[in-house]
């Protein structure tokens, strides 16, 4: 099979030695990548795109299979990622819960490696078949909705032709009748409305006046009043295009017909009941027609007619709220006086725009924030942010979201767009940072500034799962610029209406150079020397780029150029390594060691990034600690031994939670957590002088206890100093993360210890939600947590004034 064409496939399992069996059967025709828990697994579902398959183990540390088979179905990631469960777990029970959260398919251990491949090669082949399928019925979807669009525009264009009326008279009741039902379903109502149903009543809404058709063009364009029975005429235009469309092939099944119909045939009805062909009142008119009603209203009022001059925006308005036209929908008029003085701009904005997005259906995934990225993409150049015709601006909002952001941001490179979405403003900084203008066109190439595809596709995908209540994204991304590749730090806030969580109101970010603040440069000569001199210390040192796991050598000027070998080559591999140590330091920008094996022997690599000539690479220094052999310990127990070792390291011997050292050695994989918590044990000192040490520590471990009972496996709780905890959520709703933080504090609260029971125990937490980066977060919550403790202490309850 080409490499190319390689599937990939995550195993995630706990045991290195079943991983390795998997890798094993696997490697000739796919691309494997391993994940030692659950944890570990969903960690990288979120940050490698292109995953096909993941086979999944049930027992595991931290987080086991179950767990992510939550996860993947509360993200819906197992709608498109097929499951097959490897397990020695063979209980019905078991099986059959597997199957509940959506695995394809459940393989018992032992396993043959027949069985394997051909499950697998199924279960490939099954989610291709179906992916073109669905691919096949979304270009026809896409096709016919377009046709459909196109053809009710020409069609209509012919009736407005006749009739005499502005050109735009079909386009402006789209433009309407969008703007005002996005606004009703902001509200609550009766009327509940989908996306797709707005969809749907935007297109039909161009055939509300197909009977016309049948009106002879004297009645039609007469510039005087009509006589009785010429407006007679005129009002049959109502059923009989109704008709025309009740009479279409297919009629009883097609949503997109009966909803043209409704509108057709009673657009000129009214709220009170005194409106034609059939005088229905109140919500007996359907809500679409209702819509177009007034939408039709207010059109013909702001434009020319063969019998009426055009009126103003004010005027249109007054004379709609003073009956003059009729009466509507008490709801649908508070929607179109919200709309206000903005209307006739919005409605301008979306004509040269060609309307709205509605119109003809792009086909892209949804998404509640952005709807595509351009590529190849220039940075600042980030997603196509044009809003639908809906989506109005709030500039006050805006103004105050982008200070708050700016001022919490004191970086390199700071950005924002326009009320247009089509423009990039950068800060003075920023423009000379990039030596460019402080307002350019999305799209328009910066100096070869442009973000690398594989962070394009990671950033793409985060940004897709924006929304009002997680609207922050932080990501590493690598920028390629004439002088090679350039590491960013990109943190984005999408911005929304605050009384309204689903209008989206704009974009502002910051681009750091992560690069230019941590990679220590080397002349070429000095390098050389570098190494050498280290070279008498470690058995092997060498340059490598690990974005290529390409060796790298010196020619002469101190420059570097790829040897042809890869730095796999040197432990025996065909392809790069798994948790390559050369990319982690290269990615973090910091040193990083683990131990690697080659046959019996055992080595120590060490890797650190530098900058040779103002090329980023990564120097490694290689050791040979010795051999399985001489220590007479197989491999198998040299790791066990080695994660005990690491866990006494990471661990807090009292409380059995991570340590502070953890945190800070593993602060960038916890980088992207969406809520911190801080927690301080209130009169932790006065318990520990009164009672002892032994009742202290028996106070810790039994509040740690009760916080453990509240959080889940994916949530981590830290001993941060003394008698203060640090609590990290990676993913969690504002509502939930609020209520996680008092059903902690009502845990501890319920806390008795038997040796001590008159003693009340309580706790100080301080939450911050939605901050990036951590750091910042950390010192909210810590600010949060000091200002709820100093509270306390300016009015304690009774019972503690008693008890202490």
């Amino acid at each position: 099979m080409n490499d190319k064409h390689k599937y990939k496939i995550l195993i995630a399992d706990d045991s290195d030695f079943n991983r390795a069996i998997l890798k094993e059967i696997l490697r000739e025709d796919y691309e494997t990548i391993e994940a030692r828990n659950g944890m570990e697994a969903v960690h990288i579902l979120r940050r490698h795109v292109g995953i096909d398959l993941l086979l999944l183990d049930i027992v595991m540390p931290e987080m086991d299979g179950f767990e992510v088979l939550s996860i993947m179905n509360r993200q819906h990631w197992i709608d498109d990622l097929p499951v097959i469960m490897i397990s020695s777990e063979s209980s019905s029970s078991y099986v059959e819960r597997a199957y509940d959260l959506g695995v394809t398919d459940y393989v018992s251990r032992p396993f043959d490696t027949t069985i394997i491949r051909r499950r697998v090669a199924n279960t490939l082949m099954l989610y291709a078949k179906q992916k073109r399928l669905v691919q096949i019925i979304a270009d026809q979807i896409y096709d016919k909705e377009r046709n459909n669009a196109t053809m009710i525009n020409i069609f209509s264009h012919i009736v407005e032709f006749r009739n005499g009326e502005s050109g735009p008279h079909i386009l402006h009741i789209h433009i309407l009748t969008e703007l005002i039902l996005e606004r009703l379903i902001q509200k609550k109502s009766i009327y509940h409305l989908t996306e797709r149903d707005i969809s749907r009543i935007c297109i039909a809404s161009a055939l509300h006046d197909i009977g016309k058709i049948s009106i002879p063009e004297a009645i039609l364009n007469k510039p005087g009043k009509l006589t009785v029975q010429e407006y007679e005429i005129i009002k049959t235009h109502t059923t009989i295009g109704a008709q025309i469309l009740r009479d279409q092939p297919g009629f009883e099944d097609d949503p997109l017909l009966k909803t043209a119909y409704n509108i057709c045939r009673w657009h000129h009805e009214r709220f009170d009941g005194k409106g034609y062909p059939d005088g229905l009142s109140g919500d007996q008119i359907p809500i679409e027609a209702q819509t177009v009603s007034i939408a039709d209203v207010y059109d013909a009022l702001t434009n020319v007619r063969c019998y009426k001059p055009a009126y103003d925006h004010e005027t249109a308005i007054r004379m709609i709220q003073d009956g003059e036209c009729g009466v509507f929908n008490p709801l649908l008029m508070e929607c179109l006086l919200e709309l206000g003085d903005k209307l006739p701009n919005l409605i301008k904005k979306a004509e040269q725009r060609g309307g709205s997005h509605r119109i003809l259906p792009a086909k892209l995934l949804p998404g509640k924030a952005l709807e595509s990225l351009s590529s190849p993409i220039t940075a600042p150049d980030l997603p196509d942010l044009t809003p639908s015709a809906h989506q109005v601006r709030s500039k006050d909002e805006m103004i105050r979201a982008r200070t708050k952001f700016f001022a919490d941001h004191l970086r390199d490179i700071q950005f924002e767009y326009d009320a247009d979405g089509k423009s990039v403003i950068l800060s003075s900084s920023g423009a000379a940072h990039l030596h460019s203008p402080a307002h350019f066109p999305v799209g328009q190439t910066l100096h070869n500034f442009q973000i690398n595809p594989t962070s394009l596709a990671l950033l793409r995908q985060q940004i897709g799962l924006a929304t009002a209540e997680n609207p922050s994204i932080s990501e590493n991304i690598e920028i390629l610029t004439g002088a090679g590749p350039v590491f960013y730090r990109i943190d984005l806030q999408t911005v929304w209406a605050q009384d309204n969580p689903n209008q989206y109101l704009g974009l502002v970010g910051q681009l750091t150079d992560i690069h230019e603040r941590s990679l220590q440069p080397f002349g070429g000569q000095t390098a050389v020397s570098l190494i050498h001199n280290i070279q008498q210390v470690f058995d092997i040192v060498r340059l490598v780029d690990p974005k290529d796991a390409a060796v790298l050598e010196f020619v002469p000027g101190g420059n570097l150029k790829k040897t042809g070998q890869f730095c796999y080559d040197l432990w025996g591999k065909s392809e790069k390594c798994e948790n390559c140590v050369s990319m982690v330091a290269f990615d973090r920008r910091k040193r990083v060691s683990k131990m690697e094996f080659l046959g019996d022997d055992i080595y120590q690599a060490t890797a650190t990034c530098i900058e040779v000539g103002g090329r980023a690479c990564v120097m490694e220094m290689i050791n040979k600690l010795g051999t399985t052999t001489e220590s007479g310990i197989d491999r198998t127990e040299l790791i066990q031994r080695m994660e005990n070792s690491t866990r006494r390291l990471y661990i807090d011997p009292l409380t059995g939670v991570y340590n502070r050292r953890y945190f800070e050695d593993y602060q960038a994989d916890i980088e992207d957590a969406e809520g911190i918590a801080m927690i301080d044990v209130d009169n932790f000192k006065k318990i520990n002088d009164r009672y002892g040490h032994l009742i202290g520590d028996a106070v810790m471990k039994s509040i740690v206890k009760a916080i453990l009972s509240c959080i889940r496996q994916t949530d981590t709780l830290l001993r941060y100093g003394g008698d203060e905890f640090l609590l990290i959520f990676q993913r969690i709703p504002q509502e939930a993360f609020n209520q996680k933080l008092w059903q902690i504090s009502d845990a501890v609260r319920a806390v008795r210890l038997t040796q001590v029971p008159n003693i009340q125990l309580s706790i100080s937490v301080g939450g911050a939600r939605g901050i990036h980066p951590i750091g910042e977060a950390i010192r909210v919550a810590d600010e949060r947590m000091y200002r709820i403790k100093a509270k306390k202490h300016a009015d304690p309850p009774s019972d503690e004034k008693r008890r202490m």
